[in-house]
């Protein structure tokens, strides 16, 4: 049989494989078992030395064509697989003689470390799981609809999910349904997500009906927050925004939010109307990668979106200690150099490199700064770097793989005795407010304009946070943000009480309180005892316009804070006379 390789140099030749013989009948030494997903066509792996590469059967017009898509999508910096080559049976003669179709191979590059969503799913599984899902799909189909490029097909099982410090990334996997265009109409992006959310509700109906024992999945539910999630990141993006002579300061905020994203903007447009300036951002110029790129300008390491934002974190910390010590001005490049020379290459180094093949460096790397927190925190001081490697190799990594566990799989980190786990009530002593913050809005009739116009204006923001509100306040935010808000009483009704229970058992991370101090109110002393609450749980509160736009725009916001709350164990065990 004649054969027909068109394939990328710097791979194998492949030519020890019977191409001769349908996929699904292959016996070879070279098959390899991965974790997989569900496909509609025929998927084997092989592999080369340490290197694997997933063969798919399709028919040819399908596989030339997803061979070209691949390396196109990779260009515009979206997370794909890569396109290695494409094995067509029979010669170009027979083709221009009219010969039937016949299937050809597609080759690419198995992702490392990255799981089907399926996979995800353990006994241990954890309720964030969907919405981690659900973040990770909806982020990938607005990069693809930047970049111009209509799925067609959108689902978590043509996806594949790797961990991402704490939250998952996912990487196209299937794309012989898309489309490539200059750009595409909101018709075209409409329909495309319309798809998405049916397939991700017939795959969360799919898995619920097959395990059975994941209450908490909700697949219509899980389904819906797609469509939403993806409305509120591609609102952020390519919004209008409208500002006054005096407001030019709000160019930059913005621009700032979107690197907070993770997008860059190449350009933008500022247009003088009777109604102020207008900011517009063209959607083909808004690119993804910011935190990674900007990572591997400096220190020439590959790692995702929030693992790249975890890691320039620590190189700030680094070049902060260096100019402190040195007393000197050190430049970011200088440091990023000396970070990977002096920080981030000898951690890696000490991880045994039978347990280094099981887990990204940047991965480990961000565990093993969560884990240094942790045992810390435990001790009662910095226990050191050197230290926090140490206790994460032997309570992490090594117990990981005598179980012979996942890496992927969720779960916490390893805790030392006394350290409170992620999601720990902060309430109950010092915890670790996580990304996605649990926030609480509540306004005084006179103020719910205010609020709901603040709101909407932080759509995008509150998407990626838990949303809780008071009684006609919660209505008014669902309708204006398309968001679900975890509805309580009314204020005067208890609303008020409920939320400053849920402050002291820890159930809410942040305190957003338009109050009316021209007005008296019934329920005066709830209001008191609410804000007092806040006072002492030491969380966040915001009782004006000004001071939200400050609590909402800090980069706080957006990734882990160390949470401290007062110790109140004296006062509890004070003497009280009689």
């Amino acid at each position: 049989m004649e054969l027909r390789i068109v394939a990328k140099t710097g791979h194998p030749d492949f030519l020890d494989l019977p191409w001769h013989l349908p996929l699904e009948e292959w016996q070879s030494d070279r098959l390899v078992e991965v974790p997989r997903g569900i496909s509609r066509h025929v998927v084997r792996f092989v592999g080369y030395d340490d290197v694997v590469y997933a063969i798919k059967e399709l028919p040819e017009h399908l596989a030339e064509r997803e061979y070209r898509l691949l390396p196109q999508l990779a260009n515009e910096s979206i997370p794909v697989v890569e396109a290695v080559g494409v094995i067509a049976r029979g010669s170009q003669r027979q083709h221009r003689r009219g010969a039937p179709e016949t299937n050809a191979l597609l080759i690419t590059r198995h992702l490392r470390f990255s799981r089907p969503y399926r996979t995800l799913f353990s006994s241990r599984g954890l309720p964030e799981l969907q919405n981690q899902l659900i973040d990770a799909l909806a982020e990938l189909l607005v990069r693809l609809h930047l970049g111009g490029f209509f799925w067609g097909d959108c689902s978590l099982s043509n996806a594949l999910f790797r961990r991402d410090a704490g939250a998952l990334a996912a990487y196209l996997v299937d794309a012989e349904t898309g489309e490539l265009h200059p750009r595409l109409s909101n018709g075209q992006r409409q329909h495309d997500l319309t798809i998405a959310e049916v397939n991700v509700g017939g795959e969360l109906m799919d898995l619920e009906g097959a395990r059975g024992d994941f209450p908490y999945l909700e697949p219509a539910e899980t389904a819906s927050k797609l469509r939403r999630r993806y409305e509120s990141l591609w609102c952020e993006l390519t919004r209008d925004e409208v500002f006054g002579p005096d407001e030019r300061y709000r160019v930059d905020a913005r621009l700032r939010r979107l690197n907070e994203l993770g997008f860059d903007v190449a350009e933008v447009q500022l247009l003088s109307s009777e109604e102020g300036v207008r900011l517009e951002v063209n959607p083909q110029v808004v690119e993804p990668g910011h935190h990674s790129r900007r990572l591997k300008t400096l220190a020439g390491i590959d790692a995702q979106e929030n693992q790249a934002r975890r890691l320039l974190n620590d190189m700030a910390s680094f070049r902060a200690h260096l100019e402190r010590s040195e007393e000197r001005k050190v430049s970011e490049m200088i440091a990023g150099r000396r970070w990977l020379a002096e920080v981030f290459d000898p951690v890696i180094a000490t991880i045994p490199p039978e347990l280094r093949m099981r887990i990204e460096g940047a991965e480990a790397f961000h565990e093993i700064l969560e884990h240094r927190w942790f045992l810390s925190e435990a001790a009662g001081r910095d226990i050191g770097l050197r230290s926090a490697v140490a206790a994460y190799v032997d309570g992490v990594l090594e117990p990981r793989a005598a179980k012979g566990e996942d890496p992927m799989a969720p779960g916490p980190l390893h805790r030392a005795k006394g350290v409170p786990s992620d999601e720990a009530s902060v309430g109950a002593g010092d915890g670790m407010l996580q990304r996605r913050k649990r926030i609480a809005l509540v306004a005084h009739d006179n103020k719910k304009k205010e609020l709901r116009e603040w709101a909407t204006f932080n759509q995008g923001t509150l998407a990626h946070h838990d949303v809780y509100a008071t009684g006609t306040t919660a209505k008014l935010l669902e309708q204006d943000l398309g968001l679900k808000v975890t509805r309580l009483k009314s204020g005067p009704l208890g609303g008020d009480q409920q939320i400053g229970a849920k402050i002291s058992q820890g159930e809410i991370d942040c305190l957003v309180f338009f109050w009316d101090p021209l007005e008296a109110q019934p329920h005066d002393p709830d209001v008191k005892a609410l804000l007092r609450m806040a006072v002492v749980w030491n969380i966040p509160t915001a009782c004006n316009l000004s001071t939200a736009d400050f609590v909402i725009s800090s980069p706080l916001m957006s990734g882990p804070y160390k949470h401290i709350a007062p110790d109140y164990e004296a006062y509890l065990r004070r003497d009280v006379a009689g």
